[in-house]
């Protein structure tokens, strides 16, 4: 069996998910028919993708410590409950020239980054039914404070910029 405990997949978030999953991988322990494994084997598959994290901590960054890093969080709209294809989700794409993309995440990019302080290169993906824009940010953050990317629809464009989550201030400027 590859996997032997919950503890590693799942975050304190999803813990209804993750008793789901002990309750599975007792069953599938004890059960002695092949196929019941192999059905119980998919199931739990499709489970763990709920205990996917959408944060990315960059390398250096300790998350224990508030004080040492900042939090660079997307403005993503989830106000449509189970219909998630007309919310508009906000991803970050890259960081520092460093593509995002993970297979293990729900959505394959994450939606928060923490990062270390000084100047990072943030490319953000808006997505919206089948249509997407991309952005890019050289925003310089600061250790302890929050951060958010936001965005405005136009007619024909979209406009990216980010904003100190508690005084609303500017941050970053374009990348050219």
């Amino acid at each position: 069996m590859l996997i032997e405990t919950v503890d590693e997949f799942c975050s304190a978030p999803a813990v209804a998910w993750c008793v789901v999953f002990d309750v599975l991988l007792l069953i599938m322990t004890l059960s002695e028919m092949g196929f019941m494994k192999i059905f119980l084997s998919f199931l739990l598959l499709a489970l763990l993708a709920g205990c996917a994290s959408t944060n990315h901590v960059q390398m250096g960054v300790n998350e224990l410590d508030r004080s040492s890093h900042s939090v660079i969080i997307a403005d993503t709209d989830r106000s449509h409950g189970i219909f998630s294809g007309l919310d508009y989700r906000m991803y970050f794409v890259s960081l520092d020239d460093e593509d995002l993309f993970d297979i293990r995440r729900n959505e394959f990019y994450p939606e928060t980054l923490s990062v270390t302080p000084g100047v990072h290169k943030v490319v953000v993906q808006l997505a919206y039914r089948n249509w997407r824009a991309y952005g890019c940010l050289l925003m310089d953050s600061e250790a302890g404070k929050s951060y958010i990317v936001k965005r405005e629809i136009g007619s024909y464009s979209v406009r990216f910029w980010g904003e100190d989550i508690n005084g609303g201030d500017p941050v970053g400027v374009p990348c050219e």
